[in-house]
């Protein structure tokens, strides 16, 4: 029966389908308003519908316009389809759970020129690789390096671009740094400060733990300069040897002195993670830096 088919075919589609799609499995608008009105289905958006059987999730909303973009496509159609809508920018980091942006829109980047009269949907034409494309929830979204790239070009606080990155290391989400460091020197101007400024602020992390800004310095140094990688993995272990001599002579009984073992802790790694940040804001490498240490 067509009804059956246009649910089988939501199932597979979040739950969600559009009218477009019902016309075509001879479902049409008045046995739509019909069954709303019973309701057997919810309008999530113009010319979007869901079957209440399936219950909607955090992503509903950013689905719904998705489809409304090309509703004759089913989601499997678009997946294969170089000229899909990719998600993007602030909704991008959204869908990647990753940041904090607020947007009153849903941003997507199309190759060929498409206009929408949705008020809350914002389109611009790019051209993307296929490396810059990843299927995130059942939608093209454009991976987190080019996400951090494009919310850069816009403007977009470093505060909440540098929470996006943290939280893309702690996931450990794959991450082109020196793309990202590359950025940095491209938007300049956007943000009125040098590279190095803007690389700073976007390791800024205060608030963080130490554990948490060892790893995010790791991980940008790693894949910016393999040696210092190696320079990293050796200071790490001499600071750790050190410190585990002292935490073997702490009783779980003596509580007071772990307080004392943290601040030991915290001022042993502090040098290092200095120097980590003044390493990834010139780009120099462990030689490099010792060398202007000695002049």
């Amino acid at each position: 029966m067509p009804f059956d088919d246009l649910r089988n075919l939501a199932s597979r589609q979040f739950g969600l389908f559009t009218a477009t799609q019902a016309s075509k499995y001879g479902v049409h608008r008045s046995r739509l308003h019909a069954l709303l009105r019973k309701n057997e289905l919810r309008l999530v958006r113009r010319g979007i519908y869901a079957f209440e059987v399936f219950a909607p999730d955090a992503h509903e909303e950013l689905r719904a316009a998705w489809l409304a973009l090309d509703p004759g496509k089913t989601v499997a159609e678009r997946l294969q389809d170089d000229e899909c809508a990719v998600v993007a920018t602030a909704s991008a980091s959204y869908l990647h759970g990753l940041g904090n942006f607020t947007s009153h829109s849903h941003e997507f980047f199309v190759p060929v020129r498409k206009q929408s009269r949705a008020e809350d949907v914002h389109i611009r034409r790019r051209v993307l690789p296929a490396s810059d494309i990843e299927v995130v929830e059942g939608m093209k979204v454009t991976s987190v390096t080019r996400t951090v790239v494009d919310l850069l070009a816009d403007g977009e606080e470093l505060e909440h671009i540098g929470d996006l990155l943290m939280g893309a290391v702690k996931k450990g989400a794959k991450l082109d740094w020196v793309r990202i460091k590359q950025s940095a020197q491209d938007v300049e101007k956007v943000y009125g400060l040098t590279s190095s400024e803007i690389f700073n602020q976007l390791s800024d992390f205060r608030g963080a733990s130490l554990e948490d800004r060892l790893a995010y310095a790791y991980a940008v140094r790693s894949a910016l300069d393999p040696q210092w990688h190696k320079s990293f993995q050796e200071q790490m272990s001499k600071t750790l040897q050190g410190l585990a001599s002292l935490q073997a002579t702490v009783s779980s009984n003596v509580v007071p002195l772990m307080g004392q073992f943290q601040q030991v802790l915290d001022e042993a790694l502090e040098p290092v993670l200095r120097e980590m940040k003044k390493i990834s804001a010139t780009g120099m490498t462990c030689e490099e830096t010792e060398d202007e240490q000695s002049d």
